[in-house]
């Protein structure tokens, strides 16, 4: 009786594990939908999609993907301030990629805020931008 009680429990926790995985979709598979809105224009439902991405807690590169097109979403929905806040989590992230500091300067410049990109790293030898030539 024993046995047949813990054969019962284990194939009920099979199922339950089964419906509870199927249920959820995978970071992959909402990366997959949120570029489709995106390309489509569907502005608002990608910028939604590409948070429901992050939200599923992908690997390292489809993360960083991920905040790189949220970040251009929010700039094309003027919600400019959201897209420095998502440049910057990226920046602190991974200060060395050059992608995540061009979308942190380009969110910033919408807001004509230049006084935190002083202190902004440019790479990896942290050359800062203040010390940059000016283009006369």
């Amino acid at each position: 009786m024993r046995h047949i009680s813990f054969l019962t429990l284990t194939l009920l926790w099979i199922l339950f594990l089964t419906v509870a995985v199927s249920g959820q979709e995978t970071a992959a598979t909402l990366y997959q939908k949120a570029a489709q809105f995106d390309k489509d224009g569907f502005l608002d439902e990608a910028a939604e999609s590409w948070e429901q991405v992050l939200e599923a807690q992908p690997e390292k590169n489809l993360k960083t993907l991920a905040k790189l097109r949220l970040s251009s979403v929010y700039i094309r929905l003027a919600e400019t301030i959201k897209a420095v806040e998502v440049g910057k989590s990226l920046v602190l992230s991974q200060p060395d990629l050059f992608d995540a500091q061009f979308h942190l300067g380009n969110a910033q410049s919408k807001l004509k805020n230049f006084s935190d990109r002083k202190s902004t790293r440019l790479n990896s030898s942290h050359t800062d931008i203040s010390r940059m030539p000016s283009s006369a």
